[in-house]
């Protein structure tokens, strides 16, 4: 029996594992390995579970499909009915009888209160009323009478709301609003003439408004039902009336005081269950027959399961388990971590098959150069490990790591295509203890590659006590910045933008500085790294923002920078964050622009496009800065019209002494002002450095040339002092 389990267990990792992978947890798989026939009656259970669990799912989600689109059906009938009153009153509100007695000298013709008054005894009104801008009512009448009911003030709110919706091409809106005696439909027209002339003026620069509105009875509500096959509709402002009735909020609907139709539901899930009860069954137990072939076939899954099918190497999953397994028994153990550079363009250039050959080739080639008792991993996409046990060289892995690249660093040929790839790499490392853990050996070394990526792409970086260091360090950094925004330690300067034709100085950028007390002595560039790698990116960058739309309030017409990184542009939350510090500090929202540098065009362009999209709609300014360091394109500005174009400091320095580099920094303004962006040159610190950004057309300029960084009170003394240096030399 001995020897049999042992041939078995032989026989599972040649199956399970390629010839260069031996060392493997058992405990994945040992239950299927050794399952009882026993365990049938188990598996069975917890398949019959799983069954009667999808089928009351099933059922559940039909209950709510149908509870959805009933929900939309009856919004869609009720708003027909909004729609019919909003076209009448469309079409009353286009008269030069009501225009001339709301816009004219002559006052109100008593042909006019006649009129509507005789039309409210219909079927399509049964109260008009018309007002001003300043909501002042005009006249009004209700079932064949004038009436001295106010209804603009009664109706105050949700007029603002109606109005607030209407537009050029949308002149009359309307709604369900809920009163006392119970829901009404309610309209709010804009006023026009027939015929242009000085009414047609006043429409347009003061415009008046009539009012409509008829009860959403009881009668209608029941009508609508009954065309729909819907029993029991009410129109209500309760969420519930009974548990037994399904309830949704009224779509079109205006005011303080929420409304709810409420219907009884049809439950189609349940009426299906009982219909299908008997071939459910007949199903169930059918499924007794497949258990032991399911039981047969899950060793073959497991197996598939710890191995990637495009390489056929071990996956993530196993590689944990084999990290778990051997620092277990407090080995040493060295992991590094590959990403393959540039490997997205070969999917984009070649297509897809392309890539699955690259990543086998890499595959192979990693496995070449890999030493003997090393594991091969492929842990997703681009990203492959080597890790190896229980060696005592130090830099044995370092150095396959190095013939590796050396190797990659000639031509890749594909089939047909060629093309030139680089591997980044960081290696980690753990001693003998029985405190090694998974997850520490996995954050070393993933910390090393993030190193790697950042400084030295197509090498490899060794997490050591250095890096272990600069880790620990800027963790220090982080704690001191949270604690110095605890106590409001940090401080905000601006730095003035001014026009390059008058001098004037019409924007400021925010820039982080802080207290002396924060006791922070890194720079501005490491206490935002620090604050983005410990989660206190967007705190700190909110708290900037709210100090600086704070001071911009008092400044009239200044508009206020503030710089984001593009993890934080692309957070879904930011923009509620912008709109509530906005409320707060009164701060209008076409006087605030976000900064976000030019890196963050190699972002996932459709996250990003929804965020710019979502922010141009807002009203905030974005501005693209450091353009022409080499990431953003001509494309990417067509496709994402920013308001601001910030030119790097580094072209404007190099356009003094290039004639290259000057031609670059016109083309650049250029195609800016094709686009309708206007341009920012940075880093303007000399007379030549102004006259040449002025040459090349750029709208406005930045540096110590106007003004170093001041506190918000030195920027006020400077915004408004004769001695404004950028008046006197650009003016």
């Amino acid at each position: 029996v001995r020897n049999s389990s042992m041939r078995i267990r032989r026989w599972l990792t040649d199956f399970c594992y390629p010839a260069q992978v031996k060392r493997v947890n058992f405990n994945a798989w040992m239950f299927t390995a050794a399952m009882p026939r026993i365990a049938l009656a188990a598996i069975f259970s917890i398949m019959a579970g799983l069954a009667v669990f999808a089928l009351w799912q099933t059922m559940t989600a039909s209950d709510q499909v149908d509870k959805e689109r009933a929900s939309v059906a009856i919004n869609a009938m009720v708003l027909s009915h909004v729609q019919r009153l909003e076209i009448y009153t469309a079409e009353q509100a286009i008269s030069d009888d009501i225009a001339e007695a709301l816009y004219g000298q002559k006052g109100i013709a008593p042909s006019v209160i006649e009129y509507l008054s005789e039309q409210s005894l219909g079927d399509d009104h049964d109260i008009a009323f018309a007002f001003d801008g300043a909501m002042q009512q005009k006249f009004a009448v209700a079932s064949g009478a004038v009436e001295e009911t106010n209804f603009a003030q009664k109706f105050t709110t949700e007029i603002e709301q109606l109005r607030a919706q209407i537009t050029e091409t949308a002149d009359c809106v309307g709604a369900v609003v809920w009163t006392q005696t119970g829901p009404r439909m309610l309209t709010v027209a804009r006023v026009r003439p027939v015929t242009e002339g000085q009414l047609g003026q006043i429409a347009k620069s003061n415009p008046a408004y009539i009012a409509m509105s008829k009860p959403l009875s009881a009668e209608t509500v029941a009508h609508i039902g009954k065309s729909l096959g819907i029993d029991n509709i009410t129109v209500t402002a309760a969420d519930k009336t009974t548990p037994s009735l399904e309830s949704a909020a009224l779509a079109q609907q205006a005011g303080k005081q929420a409304i709810f139709v409420h219907w009884q539901p049809a439950q189609p899930g349940r009426l299906a269950l009982r219909r299908s009860l008997p071939p459910i069954l007949a199903v169930l137990l059918g499924g007794v027959a497949l258990v032991i072939l399911i039981s047969h076939m899950i060793g073959k899954l497991l197996s598939a399961a710890l191995r990637d099918t495009l390489s056929h190497l071990p996956n993530r999953r196993s590689l944990e388990l084999r990290i778990a397994h051997e620092t277990s028994k407090s080995a040493t153990a060295e992991l590094a971590l590959i990403d393959l550079d540039g490997f997205k363009r070969i999917n984009d250039n070649h297509g897809h098959q392309i890539g699955d050959q690259t990543i086998k080739y890499i595959a192979n080639l990693l496995i070449s150069h890999s030493p003997p008792n090393a594991t091969v991993s492929r842990l997703g996409g681009d990203e492959f490990a080597i890790f190896v046990a229980g060696s005592d060289n130090k830099t044995s892995l370092a150095h396959a790591i190095e013939t590796f690249q050396k190797a990659l660093s000639k031509p890749v040929s594909v089939g047909d295509v060629q093309f030139h790839l680089s591997a980044t790499a960081g290696i980690a490392s753990v001693g003998r203890s029985k405190n090694n853990s998974v997850q520490e050996l996995l954050v070393k070394c993933d910390r090393a590659l993030g190193v790697a990526k950042a400084i030295k792409r197509g090498k490899f970086v060794v997490y050591d006590a250095v890096l272990a260091r600069e880790f620990d360090e800027q963790a220090e950094l982080a704690k001191q910045v949270a604690s110095a925004l605890d106590a409001g330690l940090l401080d905000v300067h601006f730095q003035p933008l001014a026009c390059a034709d008058t001098g004037h100085i019409i924007a400021a950028e925010a820039l982080l500085r802080w207290d002396e007390r924060a006791g922070i002595k890194a720079g501005p560039e490491q206490v935002v790294a620090a604050a983005e790698a410990h989660g206190l990116g967007m705190q700190l960058t909110l708290d900037v923002m709210r100090q600086a739309c704070t001071h911009a309030s008092r400044w009239p017409d200044v508009i206020i920078a503030v710089n984001i990184t593009p993890t934080q542009f692309l957070d879904p939350e930011l923009a509620n964050a912008i709109v509530s510090i906005l409320s707060e500090t009164k701060l209008s929202k076409d006087r605030l622009e976000l900064e976000v540098t030019e890196s963050i065009a190699i972002a996932d362009e459709s996250v990003f496009q929804q965020q710019f999209e979502r922010l141009h709609a807002l009203g905030i300014g974005l501005a693209l800065d450091d353009f022409g360091s080499g990431y953003a394109s001509i494309g990417f500005l067509r496709r994402f019209p920013f308001t601001k174009l910030k030119i790097d400091k580094s072209l404007v320095d190099e356009s003094l002494v290039s004639a290259g580099c000057r031609d670059m920094l016109i083309a650049c303004v250029a195609a800016a002002r094709a686009l309708s962006i206007k341009t920012v040159a940075e880093g303007i610190e000399t007379d030549r450095h102004r006259d040449i950004t002025r040459a090349a057309g750029c709208d406005l300029l930045q540096g110590y040339y106007i003004a170093k960084p001041l506190r918000h009170c030195a920027f006020e003394v400077f915004l408004n002092g004769p001695e404004n240096k950028a008046v006197k030399h650009c003016g």
